[in-house]
């Protein structure tokens, strides 16, 4: 059985559906679905993640419909550089989306707290003008760290509350 993504509810805030999930390692099945084209926020914490692996994890989001990436936590600096690598094959293949409008962006969070990262995340990166009306999903993806796991879902589950609260007033 794949293992998808939970759904952890509207963000009114930001108009799009948040989802969550925690693996072990690099899921190779990515389970997104909902959305033509998503954000991806991915918090490691693991030294054992291969480059050949985030490779072809990195390759795999990006042709799904992953039009940013934040990254969070161990060796983020590495993973957003192959990240970016990825990027730059999957658009050099792209002809007819190669302009400043359809941007994708990647962005590490090295110095900051799990807390503040997913924060701005969810209230200020959005993509780039081209994939804004089809981009109607934020993924969050843990891995290897079952404690950040539930500190992850508490932030999510608080933000969608607070968001709700909100959309009262």
């Amino acid at each position: 059985m794949v293992k998808k993504f939970k759904k952890i509810g509207f963000d009114s805030s930001i108009g799009k559906m948040v989802y969550y999930r925690y693996s072990d390692n690099l899921p190779f099945n990515l389970g997104y679905a909902n959305s033509r084209y998503f954000g991806l926020f991915l918090a490691v914490d693991t030294p054992e993640l291969q480059d050949d692996m985030i490779y072809s994890y990195a390759y795999n989001v990006v042709n799904a419909g992953m039009v940013y990436c934040h990254i969070w936590g161990r060796n983020c600096m590495r993973i957003h550089d192959i990240f970016d690598e990825v990027i730059c094959v999957v658009r050099a293949k792209d002809e007819v989306n190669t302009n400043q409008k359809t941007t994708i962006l990647n962005i590490h969070h090295e110095n900051e707290s799990i807390d503040d990262a997913i924060t701005y995340y969810l209230n200020s990166a959005h993509p780039s003008e081209y994939y804004a009306d089809d981009c109607k999903a934020e993924y969050v993806l843990c891995v290897g760290n079952k404690k950040l796991d539930k500190k992850i879902m508490e932030l999510l589950k608080k933000k969608i509350q607070s968001s709700k609260r909100h959309n009262k007033h």
